[in-house]
């Protein structure tokens, strides 16, 4: 993935799919750097930092499972 594509959004789904992969500690700003071919300072443009990159991939999985969750009780309250 070239350099002009990473944004924070990417860098947070990259997080999230590391997580899935080898579990919430594995998640760096150096692994995902070498995931995107750049130097880890270059991850620095889009999440300050270890714990803003965790606060985001909380709030996507928050956010799925919201979506699950809206999906799972649509149309069951009845009148």
């Amino acid at each position: 993935m070239a350099r002009a594509n990473l944004t924070t959004a990417v860098v947070v789904a990259a997080a999230a799919e590391l997580a899935d992969r080898e579990g919430f500690d594995a998640i760096t700003l150096s692994a995902l750097a070498r995931r995107f071919g750049v130097q880890t300072a270059s991850l620095y443009s889009h999440v300050r930092d270890r714990s803003s990159l965790l606060d985001g991939v909380h709030e996507l999985a928050l956010g799925e499972l919201a979506d699950r969750v809206a999906i799972a009780i649509g149309g069951r309250s009845g009148r």
